[in-house]
Parts: structure tokens; C-alpha cells; sequence
């Protein structure tokens, strides 16, 4: 990229100085981590700096709450369902969990800028670029 300097004309930078989000603009702005590390890292520090990572475990508890009775019998013993699924079979709860983040992916629920690393909600994403 070298002196190129890239324009991302849809975005409105948060910076006084520029009414454009301009690579040679985010260098200053973000110190170590410049187009020397391409656009990506500049985007990831953007993100981590004005988002939330989505929670994804606490969503797929929430969904499976809301899709369940909120209590299971099991003998004589009463439980809360998330938890009696958690505890009683946790390899068919890590992989339900990871379908729900794939379904949610794939229904541009949630979005991933570093392969699934880390999520974050849609809406918010959109939110951060319509500000």
C-alpha cells in the first residue's frame, strides 16, 4: 500500500480534522497498528475499541430458555433445564451452542471480522457505522 492512501467514502470519521476515513488518518489515530498491518487490524482495533463482543453463550442460554419449560424433573428432583443440559451432557451442549452461532452467522445475525474468534451482533456493527 505504501503511500496510497485508501478512502472509505461511506464512513464519516469520528476525527475533527477529516470528514473522511482516510488509511493515512487511522495511522495517526491508532499508533502500532497502521497500514504497515493492512486494513484488517485497523478495522479489528476500530471494532474493539467502539464494540461489545456478542455473547454468544449467554444468547444460546437465553434461546433455549425460551424454548424449553423452565424447570425439568429428573427422579424426585427439580432443575433449571440450561442447567440440568449444561451439567448432564456438556460435549452436546458446546455443540448445540456452536450451531446456534452458525444459524445466527448465517442469518447475519452475527457478524466475524477474524474467523469466528470473535463475534459481534449486526445491529450493533450497523449502529457503529450509521454514527
Amino acid at each position: 500500500m505504501g503511500g496510497n492512501c485508501t478512502s472509505f467514502p461511506n464512513y464519516v470519521a469520528p476525527f475533527p480534522h477529516n470528514s473522511r476515513l482516510h488509511i493515512n488518518d487511522l495511522m495517526l489515530e491508532y499508533p502500532g497498528c497502521g497500514v504497515e498491518y493492512g486494513t484488517e487490524s485497523i478495522i479489528r482495533e476500530i471494532l474493539r475499541e467502539h464494540l461489545t463482543p456478542a455473547n454468544t453463550r449467554e444468547a444460546f442460554e437465553q434461546s433455549v430458555a425460551d424454548c424449553y419449560p423452565e424447570t425439568v424433573k429428573i427422579g424426585w428432583i427439580e432443575y433449571d433445564t440450561v442447567s440440568a443440559l449444561k451439567e448432564l451432557d456438556p460435549v452436546s451442549w458446546d455443540l448445540a451452542h456452536a450451531e446456534f452461532v452458525d444459524n445466527e452467522s448465517s442469518d447475519g445475525n452475527l457478524v466475524t471480522f477474524d474467523d469466528g474468534a470473535c463475534y459481534y451482533w449486526s445491529h450493533e456493527v450497523e449502529k457503529l457505522i450509521s454514527e
